[in-house]
């Protein structure tokens, strides 16, 4: 009989061994290998925001189209910035929009608040040669005056007074005029003719010769590239400068010191620091060659560089923040934060991660702390105060008809105070302005209210928010923080139930039980004191009054049927598992129908467990995780683990059979059966907390039953300690094998049935039957 166990397990391991030399040498045919990702184009712009379960949905319009402006002469448009004034008591919006054309670029201007803002644009020539293809522009009021920033890093000029050396083609050492490249260009905007031009942070030497500041680095690691600038109330400029894998470039107010010396007279701007940086993830490899390795090793690794930042912005409140897209070049592995709010010392506040390609292109907020995001693909993206997600729509479709809402190069957008959108196309040489409705202005009311603590007004605001949307997560979210910092715990505990915001529904129920404990704890251990002396006196009882005497006869000879006692024999294993381990493997304890039945009592905990638990500690329901995968996942691993055990030990001489495995398998399962369920009760009285009591009982689960699993291995095959732990990890390497062989088979069989699906299609069309 050994000899045919040994025969069978030969002939499985054969099996597995080709399946995975099948599976190696398996290559896809040349159309399959070309096959690219395609993302398919929503076509739509309908505006989307997420639902409880962090899926895209869509949700009432928060935008309508308002007025189209293509003929105000825009040509290659790079930048909008938005400026508000107040006259006579009323608020004026004027926007600014940097054309990029050559040498001949100009500003915009248009009143946003006059009846016909195509009526006021105004040209403003800057009368600045030098500016090439200038791509940022800030306008920021220090000490009563407001200036003009422009950035353009491909400037460039040279000037015969300062110097620079060089070695010839002969070798010799001379020098030269020096040529500047990249500019910010700094003026009045009541004066444009009195400007300045900051270059990168340089040092005047002797005879008038010029280098890099020291501290502003090497040129290979710091290039001055500046892309998009953000000035603070201070007059300290942030520049945003891609190809600055440093970080981003913080340069001093000393130029406003300076005179206006125009063109010729450049001011060499003082740099204060890096003020962030993004951050990358170095791999094994390199830790490893760094660790251990030489110096010329570790320069054959490729080290990943930080990506650098694509633009920069700063609110009213002279918080900074930061945009980054993620470059081709970059590693595919690689996360970065594509949009990122900074303390003061360039730490995070809160950060918007992306491991794909992201156009992001601009990014405003508002004073009352909205942020708008616009990307390349035409999506508008709007996040709350906190940096939560409100909604986002817009479409990039080029072969659309002229439709609004569809953009070809969505490059930047304005925010006005009525909260009314100005999108820049770039492609199309427009500006599209869009009208929040109802339901915006509704959403934009509520979280203004709250984060100046009118909880009431907030509370009215993200009613009326529901009226236009019911599931609307944030509207509920908001509800619930409305009535948390209003005290009002149990209606924002509901709140945050349909939210299923898990952190502050544990807080709000937290709340909850802390009340309930203080009126009621003297009946909870009245209840307790009297639950205790009522066990006692039935102990009692069950020794000395003989009718219960008598009952508890019959209950144990009940409990001595042979059914009885294969289904209780898991408790005998967790009391003596060598010993029932040795009985099940002898017949003498368990049955297949026993350990049957607790694989399907496990299938079912664990399913409950997976699904029935508190918020607070429910991470899955059937939208996440489909049940179908639980449980088809939960009767896999159980099955292999049998079968591949199996395998091994009859490789190894294990005295086992595929029924002890199987038993003794299911037998082990009781620690799951029993801390699972104690789990799913606790949650609904437990707090986040108290996670460390969900952890133990799950890890009490999970462990215990493996425990007893190595145990039965280790009797069942009457194995040494060493020889049990080579099972196990033989074992495991099976499972994996075995997985692998299923995945070739259902491959394989895809292909064959491609094929036939193709040979098929082919004869059709040369029979002429299509």
């Amino acid at each position: 009989m050994k000899k045919i166990k040994k025969l069978f397990a030969l002939l499985g391991i054969t099996l597995i061994l080709a399946a995975s030399g099948v599976l190696g040498s398996f290559t896809a045919n040349s159309s399959f290998a070309e096959m690219k990702p395609v993302q398919a184009s929503t076509a739509t712009v309908y505006t989307q925001t997420q639902n409880a379960d962090g899926f895209f949905v869509n949700a009432p319009d928060a935008y309508e189209p308002g007025s189209t402006y293509d003929t105000i002469g825009l040509n290659n448009p790079q930048d909008i910035f938005i400026d508000t004034e107040e006259v006579n008591g009323q608020t004026i919006d004027y926007a600014y929009i940097l054309n990029s054309v050559g040498a001949d670029s100009f500003l915009l201007k248009i009143n946003l608040s006059a009846e016909n803002p195509q009526a006021s644009v105004e040209n403003i020539r800057l009368n600045f040669s030098a500016l090439n293809t200038p791509t940022g522009l800030w306008i920021q009021e220090i000490d009563g005056v407001k200036y003009l920033y422009i950035a353009d890093a491909k400037a460039t000029h040279s000037e015969e007074r300062y110097r620079e050396s060089y070695i010839d083609e002969n070798g010799q050492e001379r020098d030269r005029a020096y040529t500047f490249t990249g500019f910010i260009y700094v003026a009045p905007l009541d004066n444009l003719s009195q400007y300045k031009v900051i270059t990168e942070p340089m040092i005047l030497q002797a005879n008038n010769f010029v280098e890099r500041a020291p501290s502003f680095g090497s040129d290979d690691l710091t290039k001055f590239d500046p892309q998009k600038i953000a000035v603070d109330q201070e007059g300290k400029i942030y520049v945003a400068s891609p190809a600055t894998s440093a970080g981003m470039i913080l340069l001093s107010n000393s130029y406003l010191d300076y005179d206006n010396v125009g063109l010729d007279q450049k001011v060499f701007s003082e740099f204060i620091s890096f003020f962030a940086v993004n951050n990358v993830r170095y791999s094994l490899l390199y830790y490893l060659v760094r660790t251990f390795g030489t110096d010329e090793q570790l320069s054959q690794i490729d080290i990943p560089i930080p990506a650098g930042f694509t633009n920069v912005y700063i609110d009213s409140q002279n918080i900074v923040y930061s945009m980054t897209t993620k470059a081709e070049s970059i590693k595919d592995d690689m996360s970065y934060p594509s949009m990122t709010k900074h303390k003061t010392d360039g730490s995070t506040i809160y950060n918007m991660f992306s491991n794909v390609v992201v156009e992001y292109t601009d990014i405003v907020v508002t004073p009352d702390g909205i942020t708008f995001m616009s990307d390349q693909n035409g999506m508008i993206v709007v996040l709350g105060p906190q940096g939560e997600f409100i909604y986002m729509f817009g479409s990039n479709e080029p072969n659309q008809p002229e439709i609004v809402g569809f953009f070809s190069n969505l490059i930047a957008i304005g925010i006005d105070s009525s909260y009314r959108i100005w999108a820049v196309d770039q492609e199309r040489n427009l500006i599209q302005s869009f009208n929040p409705t109802n339901y915006s202005q509704a959403i934009f009311r509520a979280m203004i209210s709250f984060e100046n603590h009118e909880y009431e007004e907030s509370r009215q605001a993200w009613e009326e928010v529901l009226q236009y949307d019911e599931l609307s997560v944030f509207a509920n979210d908001g509800l619930g923080k409305a009535y948390y910092y209003d005290l009002d715990f149990e209606e924002a505990a509901r709140y945050f139930s349909i939210s299923k915001n898990r952190t502050l529904y544990s807080e709000a129920f937290w709340e909850i039980r802390n009340t309930w404990l203080q009126d009621n704890l003297p009946i909870v251990i009245v209840i307790a004191v009297a639950a205790i002396a009522i066990i006692v006196i039935l102990y009692y009882l069950f020794k000395t009054v003989p009718a219960m005497v008598r009952f508890k006869k019959k209950v144990k000879k009940v409990k001595e049927k042979r059914f009885m006692k294969d289904l209780l024999v898991g408790f005998r294993v967790i009391r003596h598992p060598v010993d029932t381990f040795y009985e099940i493997k002898t017949n003498r304890r368990g049955s297949v129908l026993g350990a049957t039945i607790y694989y399907l009592l496990g299938l079912v905990i664990f399913v409950w467990y997976m699904y029935g638990k508190a918020l607070p500690f429910q991470y899955f329901n059937e939208n996440t995780l489909n049940s179908s995968i639980v449980i088809f996942g939960y009767i896999l691993v159980l099955f292999i683990f049998v079968l591949c055990n199996y395998l091994v030990s009859a490789i190894k001489n294990g005295e086992g059979t595929f029924k002890n495995i199987y038993k003794f398998t299911g037998y082990s399962l009781l620690p799951l059966i029993i801390c699972l369920p104690i789990a799913v009760g606790l949650s609904y009285i437990l707090t986040l907390t108290e996670q460390v009591i969900m952890d133990l009982l799950f890890q009490l689960a999970l462990w215990g039953s493996i425990f007893y699993i190595i145990v039965g291995i280790l009797e069942t095959h009457n194995y040494t300690f060493k020889q049990t732990f080579w099972n196990v990890i033989l074992t495991l390497i099976f499972m994996i094998l075995f997985v692998i062989i299923c995945l070739t088979v259902l491959l394989m069989f895809d292909q064959v049935s491609n094929l036939v699906d193709s040979i098929i299609k082919e004869v059709k069309l040369r029979a002429g039957w299509y």
